[in-house]
């Protein structure tokens, strides 16, 4: 009888320190996982832009330059702790204007054009997905997607 309490006891222990660890401490290491992700992604689909807007070697290596200048623009900007969440959006809105000028200056008109419309679809793609995973949308009336009659 006393094994088991012992056995009940130890169990019980694990299980409790398993819920104790805090779970916003394996935030930046699923941060730096998902980062680490992307780069991947990046490295994977780098040709899609030059494919799709018809680069030249040397419009895609300026391409591939500003994009890695931005890239690390809004990263310090997101983990910018000192920041509230509108100066981010701010900051980051800003961030986004100068990398549109700098394309703009890289591409030719064409491609400009292309590369806005482009990034105007991924964004309402974006918004879809976000839409879809918060409920949808609201009905016409106004009422919450969960309210009764």
């Amino acid at each position: 009888m006393k094994k088991v309490a012992i056995l009940f006891t130890l169990m019980l222990a694990f299980v409790a320190a398993t819920f104790a660890q805090n779970p916003a401490d394996t935030k930046p290491l699923q941060s730096a996982q998902n980062a680490d992700k992307m780069d991947k992604m990046a490295k994977h689909h780098g040709g899609g832009l030059k494919k799709q807007l018809g680069l030249t070697d040397e419009q895609n290596a300026k391409v591939q330059n500003v994009n890695a200048t931005y890239k690390g623009k809004l990263k310090a900007i997101k983990t910018d702790a000192s920041l509230s969440k509108d100066q981010k959006r701010a900051a980051m809105l800003e961030i986004s204007k100068s990398h549109d000028t700098e394309m703009q200056s890289v591409l030719t008109a064409d491609q400009y054009s292309k590369f806005s419309t482009m990034k105007h679809d991924k964004m309402a793609q974006a918004k879809e997905r976000r839409g879809n995973r918060k409920g949808g949308t609201r009905p016409d009336n106004g009422e919450k997607p969960d309210e009764k009659n």
